[in-house]
């Protein structure tokens, strides 16, 4: 009886490993397939950057000022616009965005009427259209008036990320902290005034 006892020893250990590797795989597909479930609520990021020239920058800046805030943007002299396409009946709570590496505020708003056009004139007449969000089954958020953050540290956990793209939010949704990134802003019609 002895023999058979050792004999299946090592046939019980090989089994456990194998359960214990199974459980791991089960943990790591069951975290990826939450994680995922968090970023699924946040579709996508649209992003456009409008080149503000001549006195529009002077016009702006001296708006910001009176109203107490800095200047809007970087030092790249442009406006920037941010939607983030949400799941509708999901709420996300918007915590951080990072454009060109730096902290910028922000309000977030529901866009009610798709398609979005931006109408930009030079305090008058209309100078230039651009659609910005063209359609959408899902809910739309503006992230709203962004103003740049003075001197804010890049976190080490997304400073990676921070570098390989011109946008990173943070988000929260059901309790889980989750990021979404966009590689590039796209250019919009520059606003050119005296």
């Amino acid at each position: 009886m002895l023999i058979n006892y050792y004999s299946s020893l090592p046939v019980n250990i090989e089994l456990v490993k194998h359960i214990k590797k199974m459980k791991i795989i089960s943990l790591i597909f069951i975290a990826c397939f939450l994680s995922a479930a968090a970023n699924a609520q946040v579709k996508k990021i649209y992003g456009y950057v409008q080149q503000l020239n001549g006195g529009a920058m002077q016009d702006r800046n001296s708006t910001a000022q009176k109203k107490g805030r800095k200047d809007v943007t970087s030092a790249d002299n442009g406006r920037y616009f941010l939607f983030a396409e949400v799941v509708k009946k999901k709420t996300v709570y918007f915590q951080q965005v990072w454009i060109k590496g730096n902290l910028f505020s922000f309000r977030p708003d529901t866009i009610r009427r798709i398609p979005f056009i931006l109408e930009s004139s030079n305090g008058g007449e209309l100078i230039n259209r651009d659609t910005l969000i063209k359609s959408s089954a899902q809910q739309i958020i503006q992230l709203k008036d962004p103003v740049k953050k003075n001197t804010v540290v890049v976190p080490s956990k997304i400073k990676k990320l921070v570098a390989a793209n011109d946008v990173v939010i943070i988000f929260r949704y059901n309790g889980k902290i989750s990021t979404i990134s966009l590689k590039k802003l796209t250019a919009i019609s520059p606003l050119f005034t005296q």
